[in-house]
């Protein structure tokens, strides 16, 4: 529509004049008229953006990316053990298009983990199946997440079992073959009804296809509850719960703390665990968290002959603090000797420990201390009795010290005599003073990785690497830093975080010393 249509009004639309009653009908017809063009163009012009943009997807780098970098994304968004929210939002993510699908199902370790829990109806089980067929030949992993409130089967009118469900039992029954299960319980008890359940299985096939016989790595956690639980393993073999265990590789234990299990008039060396020595010695990695163990924890260790990875959480307590008589029992017998251990972890403990353990094949010290302040005088002590005691000081090649307050010089004197440290991470660690400093830095000459992790702000950083690299020798010292500072930034900088913040500039290049010249060259990764 044109001017021309309408020529009686091209006198209006230059002028001020009112118009007529006709001219106001003529005028009222005109909007509509461009009203209903301009509607018609807009719908054309949001057509026209819209293949605008399809077919920019077309160009889209998204298109051109690898199904084996899509499966990474996923891998990404999704857990190892999803639940059942998470496995429903990577079913949600498989079916945005075909290449997602594909790229889902080509990446085979989104679908080897599974969790299920008390209220998983059996009807899932060929979900389950399917689920786990998706994952190929790669080791699959069950995860069965027990009810935190105690089961009512320990009760005067007991109740069905929550390790008994109907699709537990049948999948460590018939189900696909199983490489790690994890078994999260609230006692003991619970565990013996699984196991009896498992042998009574109707359907089950024979004991050598049985997933339940062919697990190889069996983590085991007893949950917290506020009512005390009875905690009591039969001396009998044939009547022990632990000994119907499958013979595993690898073992994780978390038993009940000390809360759970006791009044406070009973005696922790009561508690008893009477088939898991046995059951240990042919493990080659054990876990387990035990907060009232006395002197039973290391009747446990001295059958560990074969164990190569050790893992002991204490929960923020020692094995025998609880009682003067296993304290010197414990001093007066030799140390425990695992002869083929080569990683060695403490977590929430002290290094008392150690004063009674031995590990001729050591190559691997973990060491997470419950920051106790009596650490400050013993810790490096013991750890270097410990390794001199064991022979390993010049074999071992990655040391790892958390939560533990130390003297700078007795730190240092320990790293001179690890000729062949090749990792150190020190993590949440209080010291003064440097730890690099001369001879400190000669002594290392295999130290490639230092990881300086909730450092104090007073350390200086730059410094101390700075020292760290200059050998006698000459030779090259390449290796990777990452620090990281124990206070938080909040307000304005203080004085002390500015001069770190200087320094966090300075130790973005590092000195590599090659013969007679010295390079600067980007080596180190300062974070402050």
């Amino acid at each position: 529509m044109t001017l021309f249509d309408y020529p009686n009004l091209s006198s209006l639309l230059d002028s001020n004049a009112a118009p007529t009653s006709a001219e106001v009908v003529l005028v009222e017809e005109a909007l509509v008229r461009l009203t209903n063009e301009l509607n018609i163009r807009r719908t054309r012009l949001h057509a026209t953006e819209c293949e605008i943009h399809r077919y920019q997807a077309i160009l889209s780098p998204v298109r051109r990316l690898p199904p084996e970098l899509l499966g990474e994304i996923l891998l990404l968004l999704t857990p190892p053990i999803p639940n059942h929210e998470e496995r429903s939002r990577l079913l949600e993510l498989a079916t945005v298009c075909t290449l997602w699908r594909e790229a889902s199902l080509l990446t085979h370790r989104l679908w080897n983990g599974l969790a299920i829990n008390g209220s998983t109806p059996e009807s899932a089980y060929d979900r389950v199946l399917l689920w786990f067929q998706r994952s190929g030949s790669l080791p699959r992993s069950l995860h069965f997440e027990a009810d935190p409130r105690p089961c009512g089967c320990e009760e005067e009118y007991p109740t069905e079992c929550v390790a008994t469900r109907p699709l537990l039992i049948r999948l460590l029954s018939e189900g696909p073959r199983l490489a790690h299960f994890d078994f999260n319980l609230t006692s003991l008890t619970c565990l013996g009804n699984a196991i009896d359940s498992i042998k009574a299985y109707s359907n089950a096939a024979t004991t050598e296809n049985r997933p339940w016989d062919n697990i190889q790595i069996l983590r085991l956690c007893f949950n917290t509850s506020e009512y005390k639980q009875q905690w009591h393993d039969p001396t009998d073999r044939e009547k022990s719960i632990l000994s119907h265990l499958p013979h595993v590789q690898s073992f994780h234990l978390e038993l009940p703390p000390l809360q759970s299990t006791m009044s406070y008039s009973d005696n922790s060396r009561t508690m008893t665990l009477s088939s898991i020595t046995e059951f240990v010695s042919h493990l080659t990695v054990f876990t387990i968290r035990w907060d009232c163990a006395g002197n039973k924890l290391f009747d446990i260790l001295r059958n560990c002959a074969n164990v190569e990875a050790l893992t002991i959480d204490l929960s923020h307590t020692q094995p025998n603090n609880d009682h003067y008589h296993d304290r010197r029992l414990a001093l007066s017998n030799p140390p425990v000797v695992l002869p083929k251990v080569t990683t060695l972890r403490l977590r929430r403990s002290s290094t008392d420990i150690l004063e009674h353990l031995q590990t001729p094949s050591l190559v691997q010290l973990d060491l997470g201390l419950n920051g106790d302040v009596k650490e400050r005088e013993q810790c490096i002590g013991v750890v270097s009795c410990f390794l001199l005691r064991s022979g390993v000081v010049k074999s071992v090649r990655y040391l790892r010290v958390h939560a533990a307050p130390v003297h700078s010089v007795d730190l240092r004197t320990l790293l001179c005599s690890l000729r062949g440290l090749e990792h150190l991470a020190l993590d949440n660690v209080d010291f003064d003073g440097l730890l690099f400093a001369p001879p400190t830095g000669a002594a290392l000459p295999s130290l490639t990785t230092i990881e300086l992790i909730n450092i104090p702000r007073h350390y200086n950083v730059s410094l101390d690497l700075f020292l760290l690299q200059l050998k006698e020798d000459h030779l090259s010292c390449c290796c990777t830093v990452t620090a990281s500072n124990i206070e938080g930034r909040t307000g304005e900088p203080t004085d002390c975080q500015k001069k770190s913040e200087r320094i966090s500039e300075r130790c973005t290049l590092g000195w590599v010393i090659r013969g007679p010249t010295v390079q600067q060259v980007p080596l180190l990764h300062v974070i402050l």
